[in-house]
Formats: C-alpha cells, sequence, structure tokens
C-alpha cells in the first residue's frame, strides 16, 4: 500500500473512532449538529418574516398618521356645520316670528364672527 494510502485509511479510521465516541459519549451534541444546517435555513426564514412584519408596522403607522389627520380635518367641519347650523336657526325663528331686531343682532354676530 502506497505511503499516501496509510494516511487516508488511518485519518478514516481516526475519525470514524471520534465520531462513534462522540456518539457514545455525548449522543445529544451530535444529533444537535446534524440540525444546524435545518435551524439556520428556519432562522432565514423567521428574519425575513420580522422584515415583513417591521415594512407592515411602519405602512400601518404611516395609515394610522393619516386618519388621524382626517379625523381632526372631520372635527373642523362638524364644528362649522354646527356652527353654520346655530346661525339658521338664530335667523330663521326671528324671521318667522318676524323679530327684525334679533334678526339684524344675529345678522351682525354671524360677519362679524365670519370676518
Amino acid at each position: 500500500m502506497p505511503a499516501g494510502g496509510i494516511v487516508v485509511g488511518v485519518t478514516g479510521r481516526l475519525r470514524a473512532w471520534g465520531r462513534a465516541g462522540a456518539e457514545r459519549l455525548a449522543p445529544t451534541v451530535m444529533a444537535s449538529i446534524s440540525e444546524v444546517p435545518r435551524l439556520v435555513g428556519r432562522v432565514a426564514h423567521l428574519e425575513g418574516q420580522v422584515r415583513d412584519l417591521e415594512r407592515t408596522r411602519s405602512r400601518l403607522r404611516e395609515r394610522i398618521s393619516e386618519l388621524e389627520l382626517e379625523v381632526q380635518e372631520c372635527r373642523r367641519l362638524q364644528t362649522r356645520v354646527a356652527e353654520v347650523t346655530d346661525f339658521v336657526v338664530e335667523v330663521l325663528i326671528p324671521a318667522a316670528d318676524r323679530d327684525d331686531e334679533r334678526l339684524r343682532h344675529a345678522l351682525e354676530t354671524y360677519e362679524r364672527d365670519l370676518l
């Protein structure tokens, strides 16, 4: 047998002997080592999911900000509608009662508040 063949044969036997010894001494470690590639793949998959969730969270925060602005605008419009409704009531009731002084006063107040 050539010299290189002896080294390869001895190296192979030493590796097999080392594996067998490791499996006898720590079987769970050897099983865990064989799981490493699968676990690495799983971690990469979970990291992708985390990135997706972070993008979704960012989009949702932006949408919440937009909705908060829309709610503020709705509140302003609602307040304006209430003011106009109050004015219409102040004008129509005195007009129906033919109370010209109250009508004139309501119109002056509205013009002053409008400007």
